[in-house]
């Protein structure tokens, strides 16, 4: 073996260092062009998973699975994605059954309202009229289930108190009680500068009242304050009673049940109508098919809603008669004021 020469080593090192360097140039340019073109290639296959998850068909299999899993939080998310994709009634059927599971009855009715109208979100529900037809008896039996809380005022105008509800304003107090969830509820009444608060929890079906006392304004007219303790409260004179929050309760749901029964009849004679000219000899073809069991299904609610009405009304009207009432009887009160260079006692028999 022949020694090599220095000349002939610092030739060959020239010519091995720039392929070294060009080596490694197409390495770094090969990783540029991953980061630059890796969002790229990737978007249309995310955009691809994206439009999949939003397919309403793929959304109510996957609330299903959740479903069956008891996992009826995440089984409502789809439920509802799909019902505001598409308008689906029997997603929005699924959603409402979802939502009582969590306990919240209030949403859950509220969805129920929409499925029974038909109309999601102001468009033409999609699903057979038999959904309908399940979400208003459904409905119907949640609202013996859903609790309420009678706010009671004392030692202050009504009209002037403002009271919240969890935090959120709710003007006034209506006599029937305010729908909530079965659960922990905070009512604060804020008055002249007072602030008076109480802490309410319900279960299903209780009806709780929350009774908001305000102590006498020292800086009312002529700066009258009262020695003795506030009035007490007289026995039938506050509050409506349980027996007048059952009528109250049945008078809203059987109005509730007329009016759905009458909105699905006028479309059914709307459909009625539209078979009359189609259909002649009372005839169909069979491609109007679908439109004849639509009809007969909305003919059958209505019929359901207005037969239902009539009862919860029936039934409000005796339960209102009956209501027991109670003689008021007079209390005694007694104080004393202060005034501009004067003192007096005054009190009522």
């Amino acid at each position: 073996m022949s020694p090599i020469s220095p000349t002939h080593r610092s030739a060959r090192a020239a010519q091995v260092l720039p392929a070294a360097r060009l080596g490694s140039t197409r390495r770094a340019l090969g990783l540029w062009a991953l980061v630059l073109l890796g969002p790229m290639a990737a978007s249309p296959a995310l955009a691809q998973a994206q439009g999949r998850s939003q397919d309403p068909a793929a959304l109510i299999a996957e609330g299903k699975r959740h479903w069956k899993m008891a996992d009826y939080a995440r089984a409502f998310a789809a439920f509802d994605r799909a019902y505001r994709a598409s308008g689906s009634l029997g997603a929005g059927l699924d959603s409402a059954r979802a939502l009582v599971r969590l306990g919240r009855l209030v949403e859950a009715a509220r969805r129920y309202e929409e499925v029974v109208a038909g109309d999601p979100r102001g468009r033409r529900g999609l699903g057979p009229p038999s959904v309908q037809q399940e979400a208003l008896v459904e409905l119907q039996q949640l609202w013996a289930r859903i609790p309420r809380i009678v706010v009671t005022i004392d030692g202050a105008p009504q009209e002037s108190v403002q009271v919240s509800l969890n935090g959120q304003a709710m003007g006034t107090p209506p006599a029937a009680g305010v729908p909530v969830n079965p659960g922990q509820h905070r009512v604060v009444g804020r008055f002249s500068g007072q602030v008076v608060e109480t802490v309410i929890t319900v279960t299903e079906g209780e009806v709780q009242t929350a009774a908001l006392r305000f102590a006498p304004d020292p800086n009312g007219e002529a700066g009258a304050w009262l020695l003795g303790a506030a009035e007490p409260g007289v026995p039938g004179e506050r509050g409506i009673g349980l027996h007048r929050i059952a009528a109250y309760s049945t008078l809203g749901i059987g109005a509730a049940a007329l009016i759905t029964g009458g909105l699905v009849g006028l479309s059914a004679l709307e459909d009625q109508a539209e078979l009359a000219e189609r259909c002649p000899g009372a005839r169909c073809p069979s491609e109007l098919e679908p439109v004849v069991d639509a009809y007969e299904g909305k003919k059958t609610i209505a019929l359901i809603g207005l037969a239902a009405g009539t009862a919860f009304l029936g039934t409000s009207l005796v339960l209102h008669l009956t209501a027991p009432e109670r003689p008021r009887r007079a209390v005694p009160r007694v104080g004393a004021g202060l005034g501009l260079g004067t003192a007096y006692v005054w009190g009522s028999f």
